[in-house]
């Protein structure tokens, strides 16, 4: 299945991430010296190491470790001073996300302002410093589901938003619920559970439809056409899609547009119409380029080599992917490369280039395994089974399988688990291990069951949804025609009642 881009909506409600254009870098030194309190300094320093985190991370982490010299004084007590601290540490953690750092450094940094709310609300504190701390545990769960989406790590990335929730729903604080409800209907489609998806999609649409959110409610709409786009509901998919984009066009929301657009030519390969996706790849390239956009680039890239490999068009795979690689490597964007060198291995698997593939494959495990990325990483370790398999090297491809067996059990990859298990049924076969090739057998037998009842329940859900969604389309359309015809009676009794002064008259 050609690859989906999903749109999460990241929640950062403790400090604005941009800073309005007059307040400069010195007008900000200018606030800092002449502040009163510590309160005061305290909040200038997050300011100055929001301004320099997107162009010198070293400098925001200079400004940041200012704060960790704060004392206690009349205007700043100790229970303040640790909550600035917790705060130091997410805009840290924030920094290394946005530069694709070492991102296990990011969950340090957000684990370590989580072990200082925590201590802190025990206190009981008033009640403004109370939601100001819980909007900060907030913001340091949502940033770890940010972190463990992008390495791949689904189910911890649940329990982080759903820890930021259960935060958010306690203040009753309605956009942070309904972005964490996106980002879990997002997590909940990655590890197939749709009924659950839709479930908090809808949730998430329902609020911003209600507050004419336009360009979330578009947002919703495209992460609803990657669950129909699972399922192999490719026409529902599409309505999804072009609703989303013709929004998304009037706001001129271009890079969300663009990403529509690759999102649209990927069903349009999973529905065997490659040619047709290429035009929409081109025009969602020529919008990144315009914006100068290098990772858009390359992901569009990156999905059209992936599209001429589902076609078989292999030669036309191996040019578009390694463009991608050389691009993902010049952004230093690990995630993005490591995923390419998995698809360029492939696609040389295809061909029947073994060395050449293995070592694609090998250099895709690197990377991922440093950064964590556990989709790639189990994927890789099935393709090199093969690799092995194919070479006759048994003994390594056992070794390879049963590890793709276990990382893709451990991260609800069941159709990955489901052709680790059938390949190690052959490998087994192959060396005359009859009682594990069975064992392997049945196994992967019961997935494959196991993925065609919840792929039929997941379309039974889906099916249900929509069905809500259209009666309640039906009810708004009652309701608009019902107004509609008071107004006409308004009117009318109106021109009545003025025809009738003017007939008394």
């Amino acid at each position: 299945m050609q690859k989906v881009i999903i749109i999460t909506l990241l929640l950062l409600i403790t400090f604005s991430s941009s800073l309005k254009s007059q307040e400069g870098i010195e007008n900000l030194f200018d606030e800092l010296k002449a502040a009163h309190h510590d309160t005061t300094r305290a909040n200038t320093l997050l300011k100055i190491a929001q301004l320099y985190a997107n162009n010198n991370p070293d400098s925001s982490f200079y400004w940041l470790s200012r704060i960790y010299l704060l004392e206690q004084n009349e205007s700043l007590t100790t229970a303040a001073i640790d909550y600035y601290k917790g705060l130091a540490h997410i805009e840290k953690a924030k920094v290394y996300i946005l530069h694709n750092r070492d991102l296990n450094l990011a969950l340090q940094q957000n684990d370590s302002a989580i072990s200082i709310f925590y201590p802190l609300l025990k206190n009981k504190p008033n009640k403004y410093l109370a939601n100001k701390i819980l909007q900060g545990l907030a913001t340091a769960y949502s940033l770890n589901g940010k972190v463990y989406l992008l390495t791949g790590s689904l189910n911890s990335s649940i329990n982080s938003y759903e820890s930021a929730l259960k935060v958010l729903d306690s203040l009753d604080h309605k956009i942070g619920v309904a972005k964490m409800n996106n980002n879990l209907g997002v997590l909940n489609r990655r590890i197939s559970n749709y009924p659950k998806a839709i479930e908090h999609f809808q949730a998430a649409l329902n609020y911003f439809q209600s507050n004419n959110d336009t360009v979330a409610v578009a947002s919703i709409l495209t992460n609803m056409g990657a669950v129909s786009h699972d399922i192999g509901a490719y026409e529902k998919s599409l309505e999804n899609y072009f609703s989303a984009l013709a929004m998304l066009e009037k706001f001129n929301e271009d890079e969300s547009v663009a990403l529509t657009l690759v999102n649209i030519g990927g069903v349009l390969v999973d529905s065997k119409n490659v040619l047709e996706s290429i035009s929409y790849y081109n025009r969602a390239l020529a919008i990144f380029e315009e914006l100068k956009d290098k990772r858009g680039r390359a992901t569009t890239l990156l999905s059209i080599g992936v599209a001429y490999k589902e076609a078989e068009i292999l030669d036309s795979a191996s040019l578009f992917l390694l463009q991608a690689e050389k691009l993902y490597k010049q952004n230093s964007d690990k995630m993005g490369q490591a995923d390419a060198l998995y698809e360029m291995g492939q696609v040389l698997l295809k061909q029947q280039k073994y060395s050449d593939a293995r070592y694609n494959l090998s250099m895709a495990l690197e990377l991922a395994q440093k950064i964590n990325f556990q989709s790639v990483i189990s994927g890789v370790q099935y393709h090199l089974a093969v690799i092995e398999y194919k070479l006759g090297n048994f003994e390594k491809a056992k070794l390879y399988a049963l590890k793709a067996v276990d990382s893709s059990h451990e991260n609800n990859m069941l159709s990955l688990q489901k052709d680790a298990h059938g390949l190690l049924s052959s490998i087994y076969e192959e060396m005359s291990e009859v009682g594990l090739s069975l064992k392997h057998h049945k196994q992967y037998f019961a997935l494959n069951d196991s993925l065609y009842i919840l792929h039929s329940a997941n379309k039974f859900a889906e099916m249900e949804a929509l069905y809500r969604l259209e009666q309640k389309e039906l009810e708004i359309q009652k309701l608009q025609h019902e107004n509609e015809l008071k107004d006409v009676l308004l009117h009318n009794a109106e021109l009545k009642i003025l025809w009738q002064k003017a007939h008394t008259y």
